[in-house]
């Protein structure tokens, strides 16, 4: 298990996956938190300059109650970030984060800091699963810096022949939510940044929220559900205060028109 140091915090929370303020760092934990835990959520920060700042995992109660956040201070082994570029390993989202794996994207994502923590996602302690986050911002030319939102990140998977696979790849906070009857691996929730896999467009906001369950049929995670957010304010017209501003609606019909072809045309098999 990743060695992690227990994040002592004060404040309200607000909502499942609110942040309070950090006041301390306590020592590292001697039980493994983050296996036990049924939901957590993994948050990785860093600066224009691609440096990072922080990177926490949250983890929860069966009620949804914070149970404490644990920094993440160590680099993903050679072996783990060595089969994140490997072309032997499977990874399903390559068409959809294409931006990312274009030969010069790739050369560039790299030489990128990377930082992650393994942990348990399907119950099977013969397999391996890596929360794996680096800075698109300051490392890959075409990608801007987004707000809180700086972090790319993907979910790897050691199985019992030893074989990798990614499960996910995603923006932002990344989601692991209580396990249901239908399959022993958790729901996932994720975002995915219309800056980070569509760098070119000119809106400067807009993502999808995807809450996927594992399909044990076909042996990967479909998507069950698509809300679409605007995060910060949109650029030119598109731009708005408030919910109730007139070009709210325009701001999100113009992300809908993005994010639905998106979807369309890259996840197909995720459905």
């Amino acid at each position: 298990m990743t060695q992690l140091k227990k994040i002592l915090m004060v404040g309200i929370l607000v909502g499942f996956f609110a942040i309070s303020p950090i006041l301390s760092v306590a020592a590292s934990t001697a039980n493994d938190p983050i296996d036990t835990a049924p939901a957590l959520s993994f948050f990785t920060q860093y600066t224009e300059s691609g440096i990072i700042t922080r990177s926490i995992i949250t983890a929860y109660d069966k009620k949804r109650d914070s149970q404490g956040d644990y920094s993440v201070e160590s680099k993903i082994p050679a072996d783990i970030k060595k089969a994140l570029f490997s072309p032997t390993t499977q990874n399903p989202f390559k068409k959809a984060y294409a931006t990312f794996y274009t030969s010069i994207s790739f050369k560039q994502l790299q030489k990128c800091h990377f930082t992650g923590a393994d942990f348990n996602l399907d119950n099977n302690p013969k397999t391996e699963e890596w929360y794996i986050s680096t800075s698109a911002t300051g490392c890959i030319e075409d990608q801007s810096y987004i707000d809180g939102g700086t972090s790319h990140n993907w979910i790897i998977q050691r199985n019992e022949a030893s074989k990798f696979k990614v499960l996910m790849e995603s923006d932002r906070t990344l989601r692991v939510n209580p396990i249901t009857t239908q399959s022993t691996y958790r729901p996932l929730g994720t975002y995915h940044n219309i800056q980070r896999f569509m760098p070119k467009s000119t809106l400067g906001c807009g993502d999808v929220y995807l809450e996927w369950r594992y399909n044990n049929t076909k042996k990967q995670y479909q998507y069950v559900l698509k809300n679409i957010s605007i995060g910060s304010p949109c650029n030119g017209d598109l731009a708005f205060e408030t919910t109730s501003d007139p070009s709210y609606k325009k701001a999100v019909a113009a992300i809908e028109k993005i994010v639905n072809p998106w979807v369309k045309n890259n996840l197909p098999a995720f459905r």
